[in-house]
């Protein structure tokens, strides 16, 4: 029986979850108990991080320039001073050129872009094997823990509660079991291949998943609110990156649309967006299989990668591809494409990854992609 995928519950996602971390317990929240010592979850965080969720609410409260500057000067302002030198970005000098702007509107999403930005340079830190992987670790987990689980609760009201109710608790979980995988004592502490690598990408992936959540939203609103358009700008640089060299052209479109409420086009900004995430998932919906890297850390990483990233677009293939397409049984059979790559299991990695191809396929033809790809750039109109 064909599914409505509008209709569909969300228990693939939380079925997901439980695939991907199946030992996550509200006990396994308080500490790490693998290594010589037990760590704390969040406690190696920088004590410049914990100034950062003490000053946010007065950011928040913040509705005219004086009241934002006096929130942002000083140790906010310190920290995304430092990110900048992390990251490479130039937040600050933006920040501080819209307060001088008196853009009060712009400041908060430009503040969170910087602090998400901070997270996923933070967060690939166990990986590239720094000196201290908890403290890495736990610096991302601050950040979220305060003012960016507060963006992602937003996006769970803005997005569609039979697809988005889970993504406080999915980044919740990934945090928990990525810390529980750290074992030992730095500066000779590891990482379980199997987990700290999914559970990263789990965070940032559904991170960007928050942040189009409200893009689309605040965009909408936007027709009327100059600054709820003003908002959806700002936080579009969080993905700007996700859609280069996917869909270069489609930067300015959405930029321009976002910066003239007037030229707004509902279908034509979800299009775009969308067009990038298409192919980005169409990567791994069989990259494990073409690799062989089936039964290994790297393979299994990959499959999470694409199982995230297909949480963004589940609800928009639902509403593209119409009855013929079981969003439901769609994401169940990424889940077994998870198992099947974990487990080394080819033959049902393959059989598996023909309809995730052939579905994500169809999506992109919806979309107006000339040729099913995942790595083609759009050309330029």
């Amino acid at each position: 029986m064909i599914v409505d995928a509008r209709r569909a519950p969300l228990l693939p996602g939380l079925l997901a979850a439980a695939l991907l971390f199946p030992a996550c317990s509200p006990e396994s929240a308080t500490s790490d108990t693998a290594g010589e010592e037990a760590y704390i979850l969040g406690e190696r965080a920088s004590d410049a991080c914990a100034s950062v969720s003490d000053r946010w609410p007065a950011l928040t409260a913040a509705t005219d320039l004086t009241a934002a500057s006096a929130a942002y000067e000083g140790a906010l302002q310190d920290y995304i001073r430092d990110s900048d030198a992390i990251t490479g970005r130039s937040d600050d000098a933006a920040i501080t050129a819209a307060l001088a702007g008196d853009e009060v509107a712009a400041i908060q999403p430009m503040i969170e872009v910087a602090l998400i930005a901070r997270i996923r340079a933070e967060i690939v830190g166990p990986e590239q094997l720094v000196e201290d992987p908890y403290a890495a670790w736990d610096e991302a987990y601050c950040l979220w823990s305060g003012p960016i689980k507060d963006l992602a609760a937003a996006a769970e009201f803005a997005g569609d509660p039979r697809w988005d109710s889970d993504i406080v608790q999915t980044v919740d979980i990934a945090f928990i079991e990525g810390h529980k995988a750290i074992d030992g004592e730095p500066p000779a502490a590891h990482i379980d291949d199997w987990v700290v690598p999914p559970a990263k990408q789990q965070i940032e992936k559904t991170l960007f998943r928050a942040l189009h959540r409200l893009v689309l939203a605040e965009a909408a609103a936007g027709v009327d609110d100059p600054a709820a358009a003003r908002r959806a700008l700002e936080r579009f640089q969080g993905l700007e990156d996700r859609l280069e060299g996917r869909n270069t052209p489609g930067i300015a479109v959405v930029e321009a649309m976002l910066a003239d409420p007037a030229t707004y086009d509902r279908d034509e900004l979800r299009r775009q967006i969308a067009v990038a995430f298409a192919k980005r998932t169409r990567k791994y919906c069989d990259e494990a299989v073409e690799t062989g890297e089936l039964g290994v850390p790297t393979g299994y990483k990959g499959a999470v990668e694409g199982r995230t990233y297909q949480a963004l677009i589940t609800p928009d293939m639902a509403a593209q591809l119409g009855a013929d397409f079981d969003a439901g049984a769609y994401v169940t059979a990424w889940d077994d494409y998870l198992a099947a790559v974990k487990d080394g299991d080819a033959e049902a990695a393959a059989t598996l990854s023909v309809g995730l191809v052939e579905w994500n396929c169809a999506y992109q033809a919806a979309l107006g992609i000339g040729a099913c790809t995942a790595s083609d750039d759009e050309p330029e109109a």
